[in-house]
């Protein structure tokens, strides 16, 4: 099957900028011990620098979703001001957020929307797909041994020696794969998952590669024994389904399926009698002690919080992370920080909506809608055990992509990408 073009390239740049972040979640540069952040910012500047004087049209939404940005900018600018680390807010905010309006510049600067967001799938489709082979076969064959002070999973060929992170107690290990942790690995998988979904729905891969990849993905999903990122997948296809379900019939055998799952998840789950699940019913690993410090921050400042991108650091002589990004916004930046990064959040969930329902959208670019629409909606779930929308990561770009992409155009019916 001859294969099409895969991006143009503006949409490769966006690519670019957006995975190049992604290099900070291996484990081998963590445990280099070096800040890789401002080489990969400086590398961001030249991206968008190769884009200099492409002409951008904003909408009154682009236009509007821009100057929220910019008011959450200033509101952590700001919240330096009543900080007790007055340079550490204003470093970060400068890290995140400058990259933030570059990245929306380069999308909006991206005349084939559609072309690239294709071919961003299968990227992150790959992606997912290759991180969960490693892992698996590393879970199969490796022996466990000990780098940098963490317990991997080990395989020789002979002076050649390849590792993967582990947690857990044996026999059940959590897998992370070349990630630094099985959280992380757990993110990764979950939308490769529903990329490689929309790839095969859209008729963009054979059944074949679906499979493989799909398989592969699902596995390894499973041994990261990420609770989040598996029930926010489960999620995901379920929304996307009910969207892609044109008739009634459809979207009732989906629920009923769902109940069938639910209640033989919620079954094996509370059962003592299987081992390799009793981490599921450890509860929130201890998120609620570190919510209720944040609690008490908020009820402290409501206004002007603590400073962006500090509040893990208010909780380290406890030694426990809140992993919600909701406490972690309004205890930064206060109640109006959280206001307008949700409203910015709502605006890119009802952007993919419209796409979905616009008469203007023909089925593959709707699929890409409901694509959108899926991630969005399941990472409000997500996000309340998970801190990753407004930090400097792949991850952060990945969400700013999704709520900024454009309003909905009609293009034509793309062929195969993979055979």
């Amino acid at each position: 099957m001859e294969e099409a073009k895969l991006c143009n390239c503006q949409g490769k740049r966006v690519i670019l900028f957006i995975y190049l972040p992604f290099l900070m979640n291996l484990f081998v540069v963590k445990q280099a011990g070096f800040n890789l952040a401002y080489l990969i910012f400086a590398l961001q500047i030249i991206v968008f620098a190769r884009s200099a004087g492409r002409r951008i049209h904003l909408c009154r939404r682009q236009g509007f979703l821009a100057f929220l940005f910019l008011v959450l900018f200033s509101l952590s600018l700001t919240s330096s001001l009543v900080s007790l680390m007055t340079w550490e807010v204003f470093r970060l905010s400068l890290l995140v957020y400058i990259p933030i309006f570059l990245l929306l510049i380069l999308i909006w600067a991206d005349n084939h929307p559609q072309e690239t967001f294709k071919a961003l799938s299968v990227l992150q489709m790959w992606l997912g797909t290759l991180l969960s082979a490693y892992g698996i076969f590393l879970s199969l064959f490796g022996q466990i041994g000990y780098v940098a002070n963490h317990a991997v999973q080990m395989f020789s060929f002979g002076p050649l020696r390849i590792y993967q992170v582990i947690m857990g107690m044996p026999p059940y290990f959590r897998i992370a794969s070349l990630t630094s942790n099985p959280n992380s690995l757990g993110m990764v998988l979950m939308v490769s998952q529903m990329s490689s979904l929309y790839l095969y729905k859209a008729s963009l891969i054979s059944r074949r590669t679906f499979i493989i990849a799909y398989l592969l993905q699902i596995a390894g999903l499973v041994l990261t024994q990420s609770r989040n990122a598996m029930a926010s997948t489960l999620l995901m296809l379920v929304i996307f389904h009910m969207l892609d379900s044109r008739k009634v019939v459809g979207r009732i055998k989906v629920l009923l399926l769902t109940l069938l799952m639910a209640a033989i998840g919620y079954y094996v789950l509370l059962s003592d009698r299987i081992t390799a699940v009793s981490r599921f019913g450890d509860g929130l690993s201890y998120r609620d002690e570190a919510w209720t410090v944040l609690f008490h921050k908020i009820a402290s400042d409501p206004l002007l919080g603590i400073g962006f991108g500090v509040s893990g650091e208010t909780l380290l002589s406890s030694g426990i992370a809140a992993h919600n990004i909701f406490l972690n916004i309004t205890s930064e930046v206060g109640l109006l920080g959280l206001i307008v990064f949700l409203v910015i959040w709502g605006l890119g969930i009802a952007n993919a909506y419209r796409g979905i329902i616009s008469r203007k959208s023909a089925p593959d670019v709707s699929r890409i809608y409901e694509t959108i629409f899926s991630i969005l909606v399941s990472l409000v779930f997500h996000q309340m055990f998970e801190n990753k929308l407004l930090v400097y990561d792949y991850f952060m770009f990945f969400w700013v992509y999704l709520v900024s992409f454009p309003q909905p155009i009609s293009v034509n019916q793309g062929a195969h990408l993979l055979e």
